[in-house]
């Protein structure tokens, strides 16, 4: 239709320039706030071209700012390096640290970020930290004959008793909302600081909720039970549970239906006491592990909690102290894909690489593998276990395969997973490095 004012179709092609590395240049970088108080987290937010940009590694250096150079000097702690999405964006973390150049100011600082193609600056403002809150000042009430006196302040709550801590609910900060209709599985990953145990299982929604501990090492449920909530924190007992120093786990509710709730204007990762909190995670269609964690969101799905209880606190049954240091159990081999009755059985898993194609810079990987039951083909895969990218086939089939593009000499975790008729398997983690040119 030369001539006519009409696309028709709406379609499009991904082009990648041969002849040449794909060279990423950031085009943005700024801080998520402009003022902040020492020790709080703040993210620093990068994004570039989307198709030179996803999966590149970007680093930062944060920097104290000083006039004419003089005193310009790099923050003690640096944030860690993150791969960019799929849409060429990156979310990196620093917590605010209070140097300032002259005594009794508050200093400002930048940063810088560098990807492959150069280092560029982040916008103005730069961040303010102050060395504590500055408290709103109270408004002057209007001249009156009858003033009331000020209600009284409330009584500050009580820590627990025994040395029980509540990480999320003692904690929670941002905005609340509640009641949403959802059908996932949401919570936290947390890992503990020192070993003990968990004696309580917690949330804040409306209903009743299934609320599970996931062992992310052993990759199964430890622990799980019903708790019913009118948008209000309700813990019940379980039998208490021994977790590791260090390790990683899951909390997370089956919020199928109604009463789901959050917040948003969080700040995570975060330590509270013995635990810190990484992210919010959620799976969709419920169960575990909740493979979709959010990092640098500022989100908190699904509102559950667990209740803590450090081992120097534990009493064992001849009321003596559990040691400090937890015997980590004992481990299964993890079988090759996860039985589910009635799921596709997933086998004869194979991997090929090839260096050919229109993007001669970058390595084509070939995953492919059998099941016994006609399903679909769902190839997870990214630079750690939260998969940051996703290649999906609705084409019901008994032989499977998935093509991505990746770099050269690079680690990868993947992870497949066919269903038929509703029901779903999925193998566990795996890697796999593409060769080097």
């Amino acid at each position: 239709m030369a001539g006519w004012d009409s696309m028709l179709g709406q379609v499009d092609i991904e082009f990648v320039k041969s002849g040449g590395a794909v060279s990423c240049a950031l085009t943005s970088a700024s801080w998520s706030t402009d003022k902040t108080v020492m020790g709080q987290t703040v993210n620093l937010n990068v994004s570039g071209p989307q198709v030179e940009c996803r999966g590149k590694t970007v680093s930062f250096e944060v920097r104290r700012f000083g006039s004419l150079g003089i005193g310009d000097i790099p923050a003690k702690v640096q944030p860690v390096s993150v791969y960019l999405n799929n849409f060429g964006q990156g979310v990196a973390s620093w917590v605010a640290e209070h140097d300032p150049l002259v005594p009794f100011t508050d200093p400002t600082y930048y940063f810088k970020a560098t990807s492959e193609g150069g280092t560029i600056r982040s916008a103005l403002p730069d961040l303010l930290v102050t060395s504590a809150a500055v408290p709103s000042p109270s408004p002057v009430p209007s001249p009156s004959p009858s003033l009331s006196p000020p209600p009284p302040s409330p009584s500050p709550i009580p820590p627990p008793v025994g040395g029980a801590e509540t990480p999320w609910k003692t904690n929670a900060h941002g905005k609340p909302t509640q009641d949403y209709s959802w059908n996932i599985t949401a919570g936290y990953k947390f890992i503990p600081q020192v070993s003990g145990q968990i004696t309580k299982l917690g949330g804040y929604f409306n209903g009743t909720k299934k609320v599970s501990l996931y062992d992310m090492v052993e990759a199964k449920v430890i622990a799980e039970t019903n708790v019913t909530s009118s948008n209000a924190w309700v813990y019940t007992s379980i039998t208490p549970v021994n977790v590791v120093e260090g390790r990683t786990y899951l909390v997370g509710a089956d919020l199928a239906g109604s009463g789901g709730s959050r917040r948003t204007n969080i700040s995570l990762p975060a330590t509270y006491s013995s635990i810190t909190i990484q992210n919010s995670c959620y799976r969709e269609g419920g169960g575990f592990p909740l493979d979709v964690c959010m990092a640098g969101w500022d989100s908190m799905l699904g509102q559950v909690d667990i209740e803590f209880v450090k081992s120097e606190f534990v009493k064992s049954g001849g009321g003596g102290i559990i040691p400090t240091s937890v015997p980590v159990p004992s481990l299964t081999p993890i079988p090759t894909s996860i039985p589910v009755p009635g799921a596709p059985v997933i086998s004869n898993i194979n991997i090929s690489h090839s260096k050919e194609g229109t993007a001669p810079n970058f390595v084509y990987t070939t995953v492919s593998w059998d099941t016994d039951l006609p399903s679909d083909t769902r190839l997870r895969y990214g630079p750690t276990n939260f998969y940051n990218y996703d290649y999906y086939d609705s084409k019901i089939q008994t032989s499977h395969s998935g093509s991505v593009v990746l770099l050269p000499g690079t680690t990868y975790h993947y992870s497949l997973e066919s269903c038929a008729s509703g029901k779903c398997t999925k193998t566990q983690d795996s890697t796999l490095t593409t060769p080097s040119h």
